[in-house]
């Protein structure tokens, strides 16, 4: 269905950082050995295909 439409599926694991313990590593070699990525706490926007905004634009709340 998905061809018709030429869309691409990929997915992406978003982990916390319970996830950096070693007793996980095998959890991470099974995402790369599948063709996907993972990502701690946060996607960068590039990966996404997003444009990542210039630092002065940034709005940091305190």
């Amino acid at each position: 269905m998905f061809l018709r439409a030429n869309i691409q599926v990929e997915y992406i694991y978003l982990l916390s950082d319970w996830f950096k313990h070693p007793s996980y590593k095998d959890v991470l070699d099974y995402i790369i050995s599948v063709g996907c990525h993972f990502y701690f706490e946060y996607v960068p926007l590039t990966q996404l295909g997003l444009p990542v905004p210039p630092v002065e634009d940034i709005i940091i709340e305190k």
